[in-house]
């Protein structure tokens, strides 16, 4: 009886035991291994550099998949203070262990602070966003030579760097503008130049290192007063289109770079020099602002000083106001900015136009400024300043637009193209002599090559949202575009052309981003994807107008437009 009972006790140990699968068979299953690469390591921009001059550095990679819509989901950083170490999966610096995050861009080292001499030695591996992890990246390696601020180095923009981008079309004109423009930025010595140059030369170089420093003098080198320097090395002077060009550096820095934290770091001085500017001028009246260069304005232009100190504040303040967005913290700063550009368009609306709503001033330069400053007042007052530019550029006889001034030079072609004249910018650019213009002209027109007409861009700052729109102008001019511009994510590419009637866009857009893709439309013909209508194969895809909106993952992509 006893022993009855006794295995009526324990039957139900004994079941379970026999029931428990074997140790091998309950430990959790090894993750599913991606085809995905880590490459590109680089710290603060850099490839294994040796000379980092921060304690604490930020990592950045590229990934390289053939998988169309690749996302990464997490990211793993081993940092250790030899080979040996990282080689057996130490992290004795720092292990950051498996992060959630889409970041594959200055992630910001969280160990403790690193002295100067540290070497690092480290890698990286991610998953993707179905779990599926990679193997771990090649190591890299950073060397810490901590010695305060960067020095200046001008002349900026190097001769001979390594091109970021490409650009191609049928007219041997353009390549030609394209291929000297990058020969030719070294040439740029003047800090307002700088600043209209900026964007254009991340097109062709690298911003880091030397982008971040020179933004980091500028914003080192505020008067008392809170203004920016009107030259480098700071000698005193100041003024419209000059200390702006601090602000217009910074944001074309931000834009091509991503970096962020950067910004944050020095909005605090952005900030203090908008309000400085007001109180320069309170009433917005256009007063003067230090001096201006001699060749803001062609000889014998009828523009005023004023209306330039104006629209070029209000200029500035555009570019202030995302600056702000993205790093202020106090929502007064923004209202009190808003507030300062509805103030400024009251008085530029009142005292710089003529009763049928043309600008006063028969000047391109005039024209643009007032396009660009966001000062007008409805779509009306646009059409019509933009009217009064397109007949000026049809009377001219004796300057190209590219002549009138840096600031014609560096706005004439988005100008156009925004307007809807995309084909007219186009014979314009074809009508130059390449070895005739300025440093200035060539940069702003490369840029426009690859951002208008090859439609290379992004959505916002960094690359990691893309904007693709290639331009589709008269086949008479041009038959066919191609470009491809290596963002810190990877390449982006399009490539088109025409061909039995119909016109075919190949994209590629690189992983670990997404992309607002934008193509003409035409009546009576379809837009295809892989022989599908993109019509309902796409997320959030509209039609405004003539233009098809859609947004993609990363990959390869071919279009049709055609029957």
């Amino acid at each position: 009886m006893k022993s009855c009972v006794l295995l009526l006790r324990i039957l139900p140990f004994l079941l379970l035991l026999t029931s428990a699968p074997a140790a091998e068979e309950t430990a959790a299953p090894a993750p599913t291994p991606s085809t995905a690469k880590v490459v590109d390591l680089r710290v603060e921009s850099q490839t294994n550099p040796t000379a980092l001059n921060t304690p604490l550095p930020r990592f950045s990679w590229r990934i390289e998949t053939e998988e169309r819509g690749w996302l990464q989901k997490s990211y793993h950083i081993l940092v250790a203070s030899t080979p040996e170490l990282l080689a057996e999966g130490k992290g004795d610096l720092w292990d950051s262990g498996q992060v959630t995050s889409r970041s594959s861009q200055f992630i910001s080292f969280e160990g403790p602070p690193l002295q100067t001499g540290r070497k690092l030695h480290w890698k990286a591996r991610i998953t993707d966003r179905n779990g599926k992890l990679t193997e771990w990246s090649e190591p890299a390696t950073a060397t810490l030579r901590l010695s305060g601020p960067e020095p200046l180095s001008l002349p900026f923009f190097q001769q001979g760097a390594p091109r970021l981008s490409a650009f191609e079309c049928s007219d041997s004109a353009l390549n030609e503008i394209y291929a000297a423009a990058a020969d030719r930025l070294h040439e740029i010595a003047s800090l307002r130049d700088l600043g209209l140059a900026g964007r254009s030369a991340g097109y062709h170089f690298a911003m880091n290192p030397r982008g971040r420093t020179l933004a980091t003098h500028l914003h080192h080198s505020v008067d008392a007063a809170g203004f920016y320097p009107g030259n480098l090395p700071a000698d005193g002077s100041f003024g419209s289109t000059r200390s702006d060009a601090a602000v217009v550096f910074t944001y074309a820095y931000w834009w091509m770079s991503g970096d962020n934290a950067f910004l944050e770091r020095y909005w605090p001085v952005v900030n203090a020099y908008g309000i400085a500017r007001i109180a320069a001028d309170p009433n917005a009246e256009g007063w003067a602002f230090g001096t201006l260069p001699s060749d803001t304005l062609p000889e014998g232009d009828p523009t005023p000083p004023g209306f330039v100190h104006l629209t070029s504040e209000a200029l500035n303040l555009r570019l202030t106001l995302g600056l702000g967005k993205q790093s202020s913290r106090n929502g007064f700063e923004i209202r009190a900015f808003n507030h300062r550009v509805e103030t400024l368009g009251t008085q530029f609306r009142k005292n710089h136009f003529n009763e049928d709503g043309s600008l006063k001033y028969r000047s391109i330069t005039a024209h643009l400024l007032a396009l660009r400053c966001g000062l007008l007042e409805d779509g009306a007052q646009k059409v019509k300043v933009g009217h009064g530019l397109l007949e000026l550029l049809d009377q001219q006889t004796v300057l190209s637009p590219f002549e009138q001034s840096p600031f014609a030079a560096a706005n004439i072609l988005p100008v156009l193209s925004w307007l809807g004249h995309h084909d007219k910018a186009i014979s314009l650019v074809k009508a130059q002599d390449p070895k005739a213009l300025s440093p200035v002209a060539l940069a702003a027109i490369s840029e426009w090559l690859v951002s208008m007409q090859a439609g290379i861009d992004s959505e916002l700052p960094g690359f990691q949202s893309i904007r693709v729109q290639p331009r589709l102008p008269d086949p008479n001019l041009l038959s066919f575009t191609k470009a491809h511009f290596d963002t810190p994510y990877g390449q982006i590419t399009t490539h088109t052309w025409q061909e039995d009637g119909a016109t075919h866009f190949e994209l590629g857009i690189p992983a670990n981003t997404t992309a607002l893709i934008q193509l003409p439309l035409i009546e009576d013909l379809k837009l295809t994807e892989d022989g599908k209508d993109v019509d309902g194969n796409f997320p959030g895809f509209n039609r405004i107008g003539d233009v098809a909106n859609f947004r993609c993952l990363s990959g390869s992509y071919h279009f049709v437009l055609g029957k």
